[in-house]
């Protein structure tokens, strides 16, 4: 609901006028809260129901963060604009993972945060969590949990003031997309499009699709372990990229592309699904 208020001030600032209603829909992957995520088709979970009412009309446009769309959009569906980034840094909390004891039980719904916590502290437990930031961080306090890692930017969007610590991006690459949020419209619904294209902020576009189109081309989806991130450095897109082919293999690396360079990104993701470091 926080991202759905930041998208309508973007939208009333850039057209004055536009009469808007907000419609609260419950995906399956808000209600069922107990399953993990890739039992449930992934991060699919929390868009499937949105992406149902535009197809059928219900809704004219749905807000998404970003990290949560597969990359193979639904037919009849289209990314139309993204709001400038937020922090891109996954956080633990509450304390700093080099203080954490031996056997601790961290608590992540990531395939991807798992593998990474195991690659740096093969000691520790990574546990499933479900349940949104306020539940996740009750369970915290409740003792269920000794840590839990969550995206910076949640926390940021939900003013959320708790002690947390930034996991390097050395070692904690986020998923494609993450920091962002994404409208989404139907497909052929020119007027929308254009109406939100005029949101539309351009470098996290390009950054974040960037990152979209290299996780399609390593076919991955959640259940695969891979942090992405791009970045837009002296006229070309930065890319680092973390994937783990196998248990306890990881292959890492980091290259400078020109934009729209679909043959570098296709060797960078044959590379990545070859021999790890």
């Amino acid at each position: 609901m926080e991202q759905t208020q930041r998208f309508l001030r973007s939208l009333s600032g850039s057209c004055p006028g536009v009469d808007s209603e907000t419609v609260v829909i419950s995906t399956r992957g808000d209600e069922d809260t107990v399953t993990p995520l890739d039992g449930l088709g992934g991060y699919g979970a929390f868009v499937r129901e949105l992406n149902n009412a535009l197809i059928d009309s219900r809704i004219d446009v749905s807000v998404n963060s970003l990290k949560d769309m597969p990359v193979l959009h639904q037919e009849g569906v289209s990314i139309a604009a993204v709001l400038p980034r937020g922090p891109v840094h996954d956080v633990i909390l509450p304390c700093p993972l080099e203080e954490l004891p031996p056997a601790a039980k961290v608590g992540t719904s990531s395939v991807r945060r798992a593998a990474m916590l195991r690659r740096i502290r093969p000691d520790l437990r990574a546990e499933s969590i479900r349940g949104n930031v306020g539940t996740r961080l009750r369970k915290l306090d409740d003792g269920l949990y000794d840590a839990i890692i969550l995206a910076e930017a949640g926390l940021d969007r939900l003013g959320i003031d708790r002690d947390r610590q930034r996991l390097p991006l050395e070692d904690f690459l986020p998923a494609p997309g993450q920091g962002a949020i994404a409208i989404a419209c139907r497909s052929g619904d020119d007027e929308t499009a254009g109406a939100l294209e005029k949101i539309n902020h351009g470098r996290t576009w390009r950054e974040v699709m960037t990152e979209r189109l290299l996780m399609e081309m390593l076919g991955a989806d959640c259940s695969a372990p891979v942090g992405i991130l791009a970045s837009e450095e002296g006229g070309g897109i930065r890319l680092r990229a973390m994937n783990f082919p196998e248990e306890g293999r990881c292959v890492y690396r980091d290259e400078t592309v020109d934009h729209g360079d679909q043959a570098a990104l296709r060797r960078m993701a044959g590379t990545l699904k070859g021999a790890g470091a």
